[in-house]
């Protein structure tokens, strides 16, 4: 079993989410409960199918006494190979019919004539297996399957041979034996697929939510503000956690537009990933208002993809818009009212399905936009600390300059006090206190 690894984590397989073991047991279940032949074809590599099909665990799993002699090498020579490329085919068939319509059953002929039912497998409405069922005699009796049977034994099927001549009444009794689809199959078989069906849904959802869960996590964790003291460390720091959600998301590009100071409505570039740019200032500003954004905190709302389309079309704005064009979806963050940005998502590839995957977009759109949104208030915070700090250095550098004369005016009005005491001193006691008086009256 091979573990889907990348996002969004669709199988291309039911192998890929359950263990052979596992299916041979299900197998086993869903034709018990059918109460005929059944297999489960898994899918392949280039859009076709494998034949591999699970151990058997009792004797109707896989085939009727007709199809399981027929498949016998020792029996009938070419046999397992004509009936597995017309199961593969039939497949093959099946899923382009699927995803041209979405029907979830259909039934065919074999190359022999028997009547097979075949339903999807779905994950995510892909298809990851079909489920083969019945083997069944056709309405209208056996007389093509007979027909068949003695082509073959004339030697007129030459990619069929068979091993003795008593094969040929060996397969018209088994023939014979075969009985007609009852009423019921195709609901039948509709459920045993449902049964199926959510299994795999359910180790889907697992893993996706696993993975998406670690994802946000190593997101969480990304950040270091106390490294922040310029705008193009910001910016190194927004274009590192836009290539991890890049690399995870498989998006062709990324790019965080924010405003730079509180309360600005015209968003510049910040960082991006994914453009062939030389720097994110290259690339055009996002104009919240034109767009039509709300400007409160309540800006994750549901919208179509054409809502979507509308505002990123308003919003775009300036020179270095056409790397922009093909963009697909967008995420708004604001932080305290003040601070506004825009998580602006390239195409997918492969595409995803933006309806389903909007709740995890969103998800890592707020953490960039809070992280991002942060680190620029934290800048704006240290710029104006830096200016309070030199404004009260300045502030210190006046004050001691002007207590300086006063000093030097109290100084000697001390020596005269400690050195010189008596009426005569008065005089010049009074003229060294005089000017500190009149100057420090002179700074309030």
């Amino acid at each position: 079993m091979e573990p889907t690894s990348r996002w969004p984590f669709l199988p291309g397989k039911i192998s890929e989410l359950l263990d052979t073991d596992t299916l041979a047991v299900i197998e086993a279940g869903c034709c018990e409960r059918l109460g005929q032949a059944m297999t489960i074809l898994d899918r392949g590599a280039n859009e076709g199918f494998e034949a591999r099909r699970e151990e058997i665990i009792n004797k109707r799993q896989h085939f009727t006494d007709f199809c399981r002699t027929m498949r016998n090498p020792e029996l009938v020579e070419g046999g397992y190979v004509a009936c597995r490329r017309c199961d593969l085919a039939n497949a093959a068939d099946f899923v382009q019919d699927h995803a041209r319509s979405g029907q979830e059953y259909a039934e065919f002929r074999c190359h022999m004539g028997l009547r097979v039912g075949a339903r999807a497998v779905t994950v995510r409405d892909q298809v990851i297996a079909i489920m083969l069922g019945g083997q069944f005699a056709p309405d209208e009796g056996i007389d093509e399957i007979l027909a068949n049977v003695a082509a073959i034994a004339d030697g007129a099927r030459s990619e069929l041979k068979l091993r003795d001549p008593s094969v040929r009444h060996t397969l018209e009794e088994m023939a014979r034996a075969l009985q007609p689809a009852p009423p019921d199959f195709q609901a039948a078989l509709a459920r045993e697929a449902q049964h199926v069906e959510r299994l795999v849904n359910t180790e889907h959802g697992m893993r996706r939510s696993t993975g998406e869960h670690e994802f946000l996590e190593r997101l969480h964790t990304a950040q270091n503000f106390l490294d922040i003291d310029s705008l193009a460390k910001v910016t190194a720091s927004v274009n590192n956690l836009l290539r991890e959600v890049r690399t995870f998301c498989q998006a062709d590009y990324l790019v965080f537009f924010a405003s730079v100071k509180e309360n600005d409505t015209v968003l510049v570039p910040i960082g991006q990933d994914g453009l062939d740019v030389d720097a994110p200032g290259d690339l055009a500003h996002f104009n919240w208002r034109k767009a039509g954004l709300s400007l409160q905190n309540g800006v994750h709302v549901d919208r179509t993809r054409a809502e979507i389309a509308k505002i990123l079309q308003r919003g775009i704005r300036g020179q270095g818009h056409a790397p922009l064009e093909n963009a697909v979806h967008f995420v708004p963050t604001v932080l305290g009212g003040m601070y506004r940005g825009i998580l602006l998502f390239g195409p997918f590839s492969p595409q995803v399905d933006l309806e389903r995957e909007k709740a995890f977009l969103t998800e890592v759109g707020r953490t960039v936009g809070w992280y991002t949104l942060t680190e620029i208030q934290v800048l704006n915070l240290r710029e104006q600390q830096q200016r309070w700090e030199s404004t009260a250095r300045l502030l210190t550098h006046q004050i001691r300059t002007a207590l300086t004369p006063i000093n030097t005016y109290i100084g000697t009005a001390k020596f005269l006090v400690e050195k010189a005491p008596g009426e005569r001193n008065n005089k010049m006691l009074i003229d060294s206190i005089r000017p500190a008086g009149d100057l420090y009256n002179q700074w309030g």
